[in-house]
């Protein structure tokens, strides 16, 4: 009998966008909210998150509305979507 592992990782690799990840922490918006708000996929916006796929500009500003709007800061579109790095 053989036991295969799936291993999942949630490193540096995940962390493309940290303040974006942070920010929705802050205010407890999940994945699959964002992809509600974005009217994508779980799948996708994972795939954003990790840098697979670009963002498009009404993406961005649609996220970006949606933490302001839960917050009392404003979060500029330079500060969500920095890369790590960059």
């Amino acid at each position: 009998m053989t036991i295969k592992f799936i291993v999942l990782s949630f490193g540096k690799e995940n962390k493309m966008y940290d303040n974006l990840k942070a920010e929705m922490s802050r205010r407890k918006v999940t994945g699959m909210v964002m992809a509600s708000v974005l009217h994508i996929t779980h799948a996708t916006f994972y795939h954003k998150m990790k840098g697979k796929a670009d963002w498009t500009l009404s993406q961005m500003l649609a996220i970006q509305q949606y933490l302001n709007n839960l917050g009392n800061d404003y979060l500029t579109l330079d500060y969500l979507f920095k890369k790590r790095g960059a």
